[in-house]
């Protein structure tokens, strides 16, 4: 367990009790803690159970899980988002002290994340009355790794229909919808993705990217695809450039990366 202050990181050790007791120990510590905090597990299997118990004793979301990052060597037609965005879930609610607690297994310690001035530059809030054109929201989302739907049905995608903008966040139990009246945010609310209704008026969104490795503006994204299409090789590569085709035609008409 390693606590961070102002003044630097400091590690702490126990060992030798049962694991129900040492979230007992971790929970009395952040209670007193002021700080930011990282518990190390030696699986995902135990790190999941004491996050779960140091929320029963904390009460639920001041501990989050961080779970390692899956490689694939094999050239696939889909993947799943699910740990990347519970990676990205857990990161901004910590940034934002919504979170005290990192639990993470040594595997996922071990691999590299993006860096605190990488993920603050690809948040942004808005809030009611805030002026803020729709056309540069969709940029940031793209550029954020959002994908753009005509209706949007999971995290990672946007939509705009008129003036109005949903998005569902990494970091959001559920989607937001942003009401425009010309540039100004008119409303700010969450809403149901089964009856796409307004469930809860907010005073402010937060919105985080979707994906961990971001390029800098589009023209960054277009030529990382083009330089990825130029290298690829053997069959399995003209299926590979057969999908960087697709995606930069997405971007080019304001859609984003497919997968």
């Amino acid at each position: 367990m390693c606590s961070c202050h102002d003044k630097g990181i400091y590690p702490i050790n126990l060992t030798g009790a049962a694991d129900i007791h040492k979230a007992h120990f971790i929970s009395s510590y952040i209670r007193q803690s002021s700080g930011a905090s990282l518990v190390v597990c030696r699986s995902e299997v135990l790190g999941r159970a004491i996050c779960r118990d140091i929320n029963s004793f904390l009460g639920e979301g001041l501990a989050v899980f961080y779970p390692e990052r899956d490689l694939c060597f094999d050239i696939t037609q889909t993947s799943s988002r699910e740990y990347e965005q519970e990676r990205l879930s857990a990161l901004c609610r910590l940034k934002s002290g919504e979170a005290k607690l990192l639990v993470a297994p040594v595997s996922a310690v071990m691999q590299l994340a993006p860096s605190k001035s990488e993920l603050e530059s690809s948040c942004f809030t808005l809030s009611e009355g805030d002026t803020f054109g729709i056309d540069e929201i969709a940029k940031r989302l793209v550029l954020g790794g959002y994908t753009r739907r005509a209706q949007i049905d999971g995290v990672g995608q946007f939509s705009i229909r008129g003036s109005i903008v949903d998005v569902f966040c990494p970091s959001s139990p559920s989607p937001l919808r942003i009401e425009f009246w010309g540039d100004e945010a008119d409303s700010v609310a969450l809403f149901d993705l089964e009856t796409q209704r307004r469930t809860k008026e907010i005073e402010e969104a937060f919105v985080a990217p979707a994906r961990e490795v971001l390029p800098d503006s589009t023209e960054a994204l277009v030529k990382m695809l083009k330089d990825a299409h130029a290298k690829q090789r053997g069959k399995h590569g003209v299926l590979v450039k057969q999908n960087i085709e697709k995606d930069l035609e997405r971007i080019d008409s304001g859609l984003g990366v497919s997968a």
